[in-house]
């Protein structure tokens, strides 16, 4: 489970219940039925939500988890693709990195509102002097006020995010892009480093991706998204007639976008082979999971369809099942 945290609708709620969080606490502290632990614990999360330094943490996680979260819920989708989410992640960075030079504005808004909420003044810390091993002589940067000491951990806070972001999507991923705009544009320095990458006929996928464009130039489509030219795939002859782009498409979607369905399906496995299908069999419990995990396909299927043709498919199940 994501650590609250991490969590925007965890800090949203902490801070519009901030007044009365801190009034219940101080009722278990002072409350004399409670255990002596407890009323401890309870003292110290007063002292720590009356604080100007947790107060300034909770609202800049919820400047920078603002982008973050609808981004989250977007990249889940099944229609995702690789070269959709690399973008997303883009442009999330840069709108982190647009918060950099807004910290006049962020530091005016939370001064205000801990005032309001009753929390403690911005104070400096007490400066320490650097252990005698890594002093070279000059005397450390002071900060002269507590607005300089808070800009210093605001600016590293949007920078240590915004090279997370970088690092966590510059990776194999950039390939499978790559892979995605070579079949949807059949742009020539795609093609080449896809099918370097993949170790395919570059000339020969050169050819059937052009093809496959002009395909849909013929037919009145467009090949925006992966999900058009899967579509145009799905044409059995045509495949026959394009393997590349064929081979091309099936590496594409065997890579995922994300990990969301495969976490799905493990949490789905828990609740099927439980301890009354305990005998389950691999293939039969791989069949319950993704009719588990699809439910809203298998709900759009016709079931009388479904038991004819299974029964149709031998003499044995038409003696057992009758006629359909």
């Amino acid at each position: 489970m994501m650590r609250w945290t991490c969590s925007e609708r965890c800090l949203c709620a902490l801070l519009d219940a901030y007044t009365e969080t801190i009034s219940t606490l101080e009722e278990m502290a002072e409350d004399r039925a409670t255990r002596p632990d407890v009323a401890s614990a309870a003292s110290g999360f007063v002292k720590t939500l009356q604080s100007f330094d947790f107060f300034f943490g909770l609202r800049l996680a919820l400047l920078l988890l603002a982008p973050v979260t609808p981004a989250m819920t977007a990249v889940q989708g099944s229609s995702q693709s690789v070269a959709a989410n690399l973008s997303l992640a883009q442009r999330v960075r840069e709108v982190i990195l647009s918060q950099r030079n807004t910290f006049p504005r962020f530091w005016a808004d939370v001064t205000s509102s801990a005032e309001g909420l009753g929390v403690d003044e911005p104070r400096l810390r007490r400066q320490r002097r650097p252990p005698k091993r890594l002093d070279q002589g000059a005397e450390p940067h002071q900060p002269a006020t507590p607005q300089e000491h808070y800009k210093t951990v605001y600016v590293e806070a949007v920078d240590w995010m915004a090279a997370a972001l970088a690092n966590r999507f510059q990776t194999d991923d950039c390939a499978l892009s790559m892979a995605e705009r070579a079949l949807l544009t059949a742009d020539e320095e795609a093609v080449t480093t896809t099918a370097a990458f993949y170790q395919l006929d570059a000339q020969r996928l050169r050819l059937h991706t052009q093809m496959l464009v002009d395909v849909a130039r013929e037919r009145g489509t467009r090949l925006e998204t992966l999900k058009d030219a899967a579509a145009l795939l799905q044409d059995k002859p045509l495949r026959k007639v394009l393997p590349a782009a064929d081979d091309l498409i099936r590496i594409i979607l065997t890579a995922p976008a994300t990990s969301c369905a495969a976490e799905r399906t493990f949490s789905q496995v828990r609740r099927i082979k439980s301890w009354l299908r305990s005998t389950l069999g691999q293939e039969r419990l791989n069949h319950a999971v993704m009719l588990a995990v699809h439910r809203e396909r298998l709900e759009e299927l016709d079931l009388e369809t479904e038991v004819k043709e299974f029964v149709s498919q031998s003499s044995q199940r038409s003696n057992a099942f009758g006629r359909w």
